[in-house]
């Protein structure tokens, strides 16, 4: 839980830098907030993932081997 917890934030995190200039992604990652602070970790990822990947096919996988590169760090 945690972990998708981490990576749903990072995603919309990412997903920040697309938000103003598609109202799609914009309305999918205010979607995954809300899931998020609902505690709906699952679903807030899977939203912001999609969110990220309509625009940027890969951007998960960037997104992931980020925050495994991170936690490595601080391991």
């Amino acid at each position: 839980m945690i972990e998708q917890a981490t990576l749903a934030e990072r995603t919309i995190q990412y997903g920040n830098r697309y938000r103003r200039r598609y109202p799609s992604v914009r309305k999918k990652l205010e979607e995954a907030e809300s899931l998020f602070r609902h505690y709906e970790y699952e679903e807030a990822l899977r939203q912001a993932v999609a969110a990220v990947e309509d625009v940027e096919p890969g951007a998960f996988d960037r997104v992931q081997r980020l925050w495994q590169e991170d936690s490595g760090r601080e391991s």
